[in-house]
């Protein structure tokens, strides 16, 4: 069985300035969807190692022996180019452990999936649903 979940990536604003003195801005979400299944043994892909540590970190942390970070398969659909600075390695963590917690049936909520995602790196604030202050290094600070 698999689960597929997205999370926006932040690309800012694509135009902004004044049409006819009036502000406007044009921007545009690019989501990335990640799907997770439980194939033993599957391995860790070196390229979607930010995900498996945080697989690892929630298996960890929900206590879960019998499933190992190597036995989940991991597939990214994503247009977002890495190391650009618009949050795609956060969206594909994001989306991850949501799709985990869905083929566990543990509901997991997006102060959890902030908290696990900033042992893994920075965290951009696109992880919470809304407008978020977020300290993005050590996760202690939301509003």
């Amino acid at each position: 069985m698999k689960f597929k979940a997205k999370c926006p990536a932040s690309i800012g604003e694509l135009i902004q300035g004044k049409i006819r003195g009036q502000e406007m801005l044009v921007s545009c979400p690019i989501y990335n969807f990640v799907e997770v299944e439980i194939c033993m043994n599957n391995g860790i892909e070196i390229e979607k190692e930010k995900i498996y540590k945080a697989f690892e970190i929630f298996l960890e942390l929900y206590e879960i022996k019998e499933i190992r970070a190597k036995d989940l398969k991991v597939t990214t659909h994503s247009s977002i180019p890495r190391g650009k600075g618009m949050a795609g390695s956060t969206a594909d963590i994001s989306a991850g452990l949501a799709a985990l917690s869905s083929l566990l049936s543990l509901p997991i909520s997006q102060e959890d999936i902030a908290s696990i995602a900033v042992r893994v790196e920075p965290t951009d604030s696109t992880v919470f649903s809304m407008l978020a202050l977020y300290d993005h290094l050590e996760g202690k600070h939301r509003e």
